[in-house]
């Protein structure tokens, strides 16, 4: 059923695939517009003290913001900081190299180092 029509099956899509691209089209949405009102809502209920990219998903979550955290997450696995001027960017943590598999350097062996440390702090200012 899933097969294109001219292979003999219905032309369906993978709906689940289609409702993961949906949902990161939303979370998309609330990244690039954090005052619209449904914005400020979620924030408040599920995450006051963070930002929607550091939010988790808490005990009593509802399902709506579950499948939210879902496409926010499609959204990590693909996306990298623009640098400018590193304020945002955790070093260790964040995607931000594109070079590197993981997106990120890893930490030397044994090294006690802060995982928070910003970018901007490492940077050198002329």
């Amino acid at each position: 059923m899933g097969l294109p029509k001219r292979e003999g099956g219905m032309g369906f899509r993978n709906l689940k695939d289609f409702n993961l691209a949906l949902l990161a089209k939303q979370c998309w949405r609330l990244i690039h517009d954090p005052d619209s009102l449904w914005a400020w809502v979620l924030k408040v209920r599920y995450f006051p003290n963070v930002s929607f990219l550091d939010a988790k998903k808490g005990g009593r979550a509802f399902w709506a913001w579950v499948s939210l955290l879902e496409g926010r997450d499609l959204i990590l696995n693909g996306a990298r900081w623009q640098i400018m001027g590193g304020q945002e960017v955790r070093f260790w943590m964040d995607n931000w190299v594109s070079d590197i598999p993981a997106g990120q350097p890893t930490p030397p062996m044994l090294a006690d180092v802060n995982m928070n440390v910003r970018l901007q702090s490492l940077l050198i200012r002329s």
